[in-house]
């Protein structure tokens, strides 16, 4: 016959009184350093996202210097890079008339050109490549998502739709997907 061991029960501790343990040196050293690994990967991911997002600019930045370095691009057809200077000139004056008249312009160009490459937005794409060759093209979690939706049964507009990016980010990044030949 087999014996059962009987484990005596214990008591909850008082409410409010948190239960300690001895901890093992090795252990809580293994921790701390697991921690601070974790500290210089977030400073890491710190960095990464600010490389997203505009520089703030000094308070005697010149914006007016900063609306002609804008326009002289916009007029030699770099309108990606009209747009980057005039999001930084509406970081620091959201009111800005005429960077908000350039910031419309701007994205109205680019969505153009890339919807031109895209093709009719009511188009169902399909993935061109198959799954082993997908995984050798580098793509970001963003455009990994894209293509994640891909179903031949999905239009364009529903995938910018659905992507939670602004309609330019989502479209820029299907046109490159359609000039990679990962969609089509």
């Amino acid at each position: 016959m087999r014996r059962r061991s009987r484990r005596k029960a214990s008591t909850p501790p008082a409410p409010g009184r948190a239960v300690t343990a001895p901890v093992d040196p090795s252990v809580e050293a293994l921790v701390r350093h697991s921690l601070s690994d974790l500290d210089e990967i977030e400073s890491r991911a710190g960095s990464a996202v600010r490389q997203f997002m505009p520089d703030p600019l000094p308070a005697d930045a010149d914006l007016d210097g900063m609306m002609e370095q804008a326009r002289r691009k916009q007029r030699a057809g770099d309108f990606s890079g009209s747009l980057e200077i005039v999001e930084r000139v509406l970081a620091a004056q959201p009111h800005h008339v005429q960077a908000q008249a350039y910031l419309s312009e701007n994205t109205n160009r680019l969505l153009d050109m890339f919807r031109s490459r895209i093709g009719p937005l009511a188009r169902m794409p399909r993935v061109k490549l198959r799954p082993d060759e997908i995984i050798w093209q580098s793509l970001d979690h963003r455009a990994g998502f894209l293509v994640s939706q891909v179903d031949g049964r999905t239009t364009f507009e529903d995938l910018i739709e659905i992507s939670g990016m602004t309609e330019l980010e989502a479209t820029r990044m299907l046109a490159r997907l359609v000039e990679f030949g990962i969609i089509g």
